[in-house]
């Protein structure tokens, strides 16, 4: 998962490598690190600048950052967090098969 993009830069057409893995159910329960999602900085805990959201309103944090973001306005504009987990196996399947993701994806 780890080698994977930012899967929600990679939805709304960009490729941001430098992630951190963010666990979409608790980090604690049972098969916790199996349900991770590879995510950019302002997809996760921090929000972009104003000038920068207001050119990609879909790049929110899914940890709200102030007034910014959360999961609802997340998941409202990147798709929720289960789709992209299915996205990230699926590509991760491809990826074991051959396919090399880059930044023209």
């Amino acid at each position: 998962m780890g080698k994977l993009p930012c899967i929600a830069c990679l939805l709304n057409g960009q490729h941001t490598t430098e992630i951190s893995l963010h666990h979409i159910d608790g980090r604690t329960k049972p098969g916790a690190h199996f349900k991770i999602l590879p995510l950019c900085v302002y997809h996760h805990q921090h929000s972009a600048p104003h000038e920068i959201r207001l050119r990609y309103p879909w790049l929110v944090p899914v940890h709200a950052c102030g007034k910014v973001g959360g999961r609802a306005v997340f998941e409202q504009h990147n798709n929720t967090q289960s789709f992209l987990l299915e996205l990230c196996h699926a590509l991760i399947e491809k990826m074991d098969a051959g396919m090399t993701l880059t930044e023209n994806v």
